[in-house]
């Protein structure tokens, strides 16, 4: 269709064979004259008048299509034509479902709502637009709770719908008001109400929404948010998490009520920050620095955000990332859990030393008994307990390193006598104490007389050096007093060439004892004789 050009009829009678010729020049009071409308010139016969229309029907002026620029101010022939030809006034589809008229190809090409009656959403005629039928006359069931707007704001569904395009638009239209920039130009199909919408989409009280909100999964707003609540069998304005979360366990939800609640740890938009910084909104007093990224990260890293239903409750095992131990009491002589030296979130040990391991092998004055069986009592130089048990704490069940290794026994090593070289067979490891007395490894050397509780084997023998005597102690250092009769012979000054340091006498007086050692020459004498010391008397 093209608008309506002059026309010229040759006779009166064609002119009003159109109802609105006809309406004009016949039916008004008082009828019109072709003048009124119609300009006479030599050339150009019938040219139109300005704004011919709106001079008598001025309460008519066109709000709608005022805006259309066609010369002469002929808006008003698009709808109303005079060509006599024509028997039905042209209606709204004609260029708004179809090709259009040429000159206005732009006219908006309605599709949604395209066979409604125009006019019970739009007036057409009026000195200003006029407002549109509000959409929850026709959609009522169709409330909605955004932009503020209350279940009846006409506005609020302008938000994200245009007046004539599909419904299914607005769903990506979201960002056009809750980008985390500026709102940006709404993008518009044929038939939006471009004006109205871009009013309402670039309101500055929308609030804004990060880039994190949108990822794998979550990407689409309505995915979580229901546009129209009303239609919703909850009537929430938000879907719970569980409603796609279906087989999603929170960690300690059963005990910990806020573990429950998905947004007690994730931000609606920025479901997947840190753990840290989601833990540390309630656990704030907390500061893990174990285990490092590459193993989860801190918190998740033990303590799985979402394990599976049948581990609710389970902390990871330390073992599970520290494999070389088979279990988490794998260490420590096999029966102490990790936990028992490494308290939770305060992994390090560094610096801790030997009051790690004093506090459960060492009792405290004052304080509790040890929580380890075996309980220590070392002395100052055997403080140390790494000194002894190089493995350190995770394998400590013997000392790796021999006193002497250590540079702290070294003198004591070089000097043992044979037999005396594994310090622990004689001292205790801790505190340094001769666990034993010496007749404990020879027995046979507890009997004679030095035998006796008060005689101390260390008086003529050194064990080790630095101290004590590096060989053994002269008799006379003790026994003064030379005994007395064949004890005063100068070859008799050697006492243990007749006695015996330890037991029986090495000579008893017999006659074959003499003549066996030291008197070999008086073998022949007094062949008869049972003894020597019955005629050579040691004694007065």
């Amino acid at each position: 269709m093209e608008p309506t050009k002059p026309y010229v009829p040759g006779d009166i009678e064609v002119a009003l064979a159109n109802p609105l010729h006809r309406k004009h020049l016949k039916e008004v009071e008082p009828p019109a004259s072709c003048t009124d409308c119609h300009r006479i010139g030599d050339k150009d016969t019938n040219p139109p008048i300005a704004d011919r229309c709106v001079r008598c029907h001025e309460q008519h002026r066109p709000a709608l299509h005022a805006a259309i620029e066609v010369k002469e101010g002929r808006e008003c022939l698009v709808c109303h034509t005079f060509d006599p030809d024509a028997k039905v006034r042209p209606g709204c589809a004609d260029c708004h479902t179809g090709p259009g008229l040429a000159e206005w190809s732009a006219a908006p090409k309605i599709v949604i709502h395209g066979k409604e009656d125009c006019e019970q959403c739009h007036k057409v005629h009026g000195p200003q637009p006029p407002p549109v039928r509000p959409c929850l006359e026709c959609h009522e069931q169709m409330g909605v709770l955004h932009n503020d707007g209350t279940p009846t704001d006409h506005q609020a569904c302008l938000s994200c719908h245009g007046p004539h395009e599909k419904a299914a638009r607005a769903r990506g239209r979201c960002t056009d008001c809750h980008d985390d920039r500026q709102a940006r130009e709404p993008t518009l199909d044929a038939g939006t109400d471009a004006g109205a919408v871009s009013r309402i989409l670039r309101t500055p009280a929308a609030k804004t929404v990060p880039k994190t909100a949108i990822f794998h999964g979550h990407d689409a707003c309505l995915k979580c948010h229901t546009p129209h609540p009303t239609l919703s069998k909850s009537g929430a304005r938000v879907k719970s998490c569980e409603s796609c979360h279906t087989d999603t366990h929170a960690f300690g939800a059963d005990k910990v009520p806020e573990h429950d609640k998905c947004r007690s740890c994730h931000v609606p938009h920025n479901v997947r920050t840190s753990p840290l910084t989601a833990c540390a909104r309630c656990h704030d007093g907390v500061e893990p620095e174990h285990p490092v990224p590459d193993y989860g990260g801190t918190c998740v890293g033990c303590h799985p955000g979402h394990p599976d239903a049948t581990h609710q409750q389970r902390t990871q095992a330390c073992s599970s990332c520290h494999d070389k131990a088979k279990s988490d009491t794998a260490w420590h002589a096999g029966n102490t859990a990790c936990t028992t030296c490494h308290a939770p979130h305060a992994f390090d040990l560094k610096g801790s030393g030997p009051a790690l391991c004093k506090g459960c092998h060492v009792a405290q004055p004052g304080g509790p008994e040890p929580a380890s069986k075996k309980r220590v009592a070392p002395n100052g130089g055997h403080g140390n307990c790494v000194a002894c048990h190089e493995q350190g704490p995770h394998a400590p069940s013997a000392a790796t390193s021999s006193c002497a290794s250590t540079g702290c026994h070294e003198i004591q090593a070089e000097t043992a006598p044979k037999g005396h070289s594994e310090c622990k067979d004689c001292h205790l490891p801790h505190e340094g104490k001769v666990k034993a007395t010496c007749v404990s490894c020879h027995p046979d050397r507890g009997k004679g007389s030095h035998a006796e509780p008060s005689k101390d084997c260390r008086q003529c023998h050194r064990p080790h050096g630095p101290e004590g005597p590096e060989a053994v102690k002269d008799c006379r250092t003790c026994h003064t007093e030379i005994g007395p009769a064949m004890h005063q012979h100068p070859k008799h000054q050697r006492c243990q060439d007749c006695h015996g340091y330890h037991g029986q006498a090495r000579q008893s007086g017999s006659r074959r004892g003499c003549t066996s050692t030291c008197h070999l020459d008086m073998s022949k004498h007094e062949p008869e004789a049972v003894n020597c010391i019955g005629c050579h008397p040691f004694v007065q």
